[in-house]
């Protein structure tokens, strides 16, 4: 079994009480005692619940990283107003 296919196995597995824990942790860059994430935890949290995500059936529009694009681009770049620069 690869590194990857342990990771994977183990994000699915999480608890819902994790997964929010590490949303927050993500949020606010901050562990639960204060200490900061390093860049590589965060990594590895996002990794985390993007699977979780995945693996739970998380609605989409609730999904780490998720944009609501809708009515956005569908406005014609004629109707969208222009902005002039004044000295």
């Amino acid at each position: 079994m690869s590194a990857q296919t342990s990771f994977e196995s183990l994000a699915a597995t999480i608890s819902p009480e994790i997964y929010v824990a590490f949303k927050k942790a993500v949020e606010l860059r901050k562990w639960p005692d204060g200490r900061c994430m390093t860049p590589q935890q965060l990594e590895i949290c996002l990794e985390a619940m993007i699977r979780y995500e995945q693996v739970n059936d998380i609605p989409e529009a609730d999904r780490t990283g998720y944009i609501d694009r809708a009515g956005h681009g569908d406005t014609p770049a004629s109707d969208i107003d222009t902005v002039k620069w004044t000295h």
